[in-house]
């Protein structure tokens, strides 16, 4: 049987027609694989270009010293009105017997929010003095209630009928 499908086999492949190859096949073969040849070595030195640039980040990210402190941020207006805040700030803390309450410190936080967005905006240094001057005076007076046991104006609410 098995003699009988090889002679069958034979004679179907025998009977087939001969394959003439295109001449210019075996060009179009080479090329190709040169072609691909050249691809995955332009992939390798990219990937290898990629390893040098992140090791040499790396090793700038660990060269650096981030418990320096960051510089200063530059002040338009002088470090007086600022300085003189945080002195008044303190004394006011200081002073306060009790905890503070929210009401005296609703006007603080309204100053400083207008304080921080005069910054973020860039305001110039008139804008900004005004605000740094009306932050000491809040502070001078929330001081001045602390020292004669007073409440401010935010604590207590008058209701006329």
């Amino acid at each position: 049987m098995k003699s009988e499908d090889c002679r069958s086999s034979n004679e179907i492949l025998s009977s087939l027609p001969c394959f003439a190859p295109d001449p210019l096949l075996r060009e179009r073969i080479l090329a190709a694989h040169d072609h691909h040849r050249k691809r995955r070595r332009m992939l390798r030195l990219g990937g290898i270009g990629s390893l040098a640039a992140s090791l040499v980040a790396a090793a700038i990210l660990i060269s650096h010293d981030w418990r320096a402190e960051p510089a200063a941020f530059p002040a338009t207006v002088g470090e007086a009105p600022s300085s003189e805040s945080r002195a008044l700030e303190r004394q006011w803390l200081a002073s306060a017997r009790s905890a503070v309450s929210p009401g005296q410190t609703v006007q603080m936080r309204a100053i400083d929010t207008e304080l921080q967005a005069a910054y973020d905006r860039g305001a110039d240094a008139d804008e900004l003095s005004t605000l740094w001057a009306r932050r000491n005076i809040a502070l001078r007076e929330l001081i001045k209630a602390a020292r004669e046991g007073m409440t401010t104006a935010g604590d207590v609410q008058v209701t006329r009928i």
